[in-house]
């Protein structure tokens, strides 16, 4: 073969090494946030009188309703309107989220970077839209005002997504081991958050300290036991590279 037809050949195109993928470390710090969010949504739905439960006192549910509505109002379109929970995905849901990771796809192939000035898409999105939408979901007693609202928890998702992705291409663009930890670990922590905060609240009923202080020990306590059965029990076992691929401890 002469070194013309050798140069190209796709034989000897093959051959040559690929580019190592881009990593956006951004996404991973993102994710791994939303992820942990997660804790932080679920207890405090614990916190809202007739959701999951009625043994705690009304005394701060206004303000972890709103806690809950705003972290879930984008929480999920992050890697939105409602949650699937049965074993049959819901077609209106699962297509609704489809949309998000059509996006995504399409925009890691076009090679688009997340832009820091994006984050001030958060202050029109907390400030402008989800006040009216909240409203209109739940203070609004007609029938054209669920339909209207749907316009605006979708802008409200989209405009969040935006500017959390420029806020943390500010903050987070660098690479650093303990966030790819937590964005690793957030798989983990995102399957077996919710039976630990079920039991923490159970075990702390009856303390005799204020519901604020049961909170922050829940999202601790839950916290801090993901973590640890990660790296005992998941990141260097089979479950481990199922979740986030294979892991090897560092040699000594």
């Amino acid at each position: 073969m002469t070194p013309e037809l050798a140069r190209t050949s796709p034989l000897a195109e093959s051959d040559e090494p690929r580019p190592a993928p881009v990593r956006f470390h951004e996404l991973d710090a993102l994710r791994a946030t939303a992820m942990l969010l997660g804790i932080v949504l679920h207890a405090a739905v614990f916190l809202i009188p007739g959701v999951w439960s009625t043994d705690y006192p009304d005394e701060a549910s206004d303000f972890y309703a709103i806690l809950f509505f705003a972290i879930h109002g984008f929480r999920m379109p992050v890697f939105g309107p409602d949650t699937s929970d049965g074993l049959i995905p819901n077609p209106v849901v699962l297509s609704y989220y489809a949309l998000f990771f059509t996006f995504g796809a399409h925009f890691y192939q076009r090679g688009i970077k997340t832009r820091g000035d994006w984050a001030v898409l958060i202050i029109p999105a907390l400030t402008v839209i989800f006040w009216p939408a909240l409203s209109l979901m739940y203070d609004v007693k007609t029938k054209w005002a669920f339909l209207a609202s749907a316009p605006l928890q979708a802008a409200y998702a989209w405009l969040m997504c935006f500017g959390l992705m420029g806020l943390f291409r500010l903050i987070a663009a660098k690479e650093r081991y303990w966030v790819r930890y937590a964005s690793d670990a957030s798989y983990w922590i995102y399957l077996w958050h919710l039976p630990l905060i079920l039991v923490a609240y159970q075990l702390m009923a009856d303390w005799p300290i204020a519901v604020h202080a049961k909170f922050t020990l829940v999202c601790a306590g839950a916290t801090a036991t993901s973590l640890i059965t990660y790296q005992l029990a998941v990141r260097y076992t089979p479950i481990g590279a199922i979740l986030n691929g294979k892991r090897l401890r560092a040699s000594r």
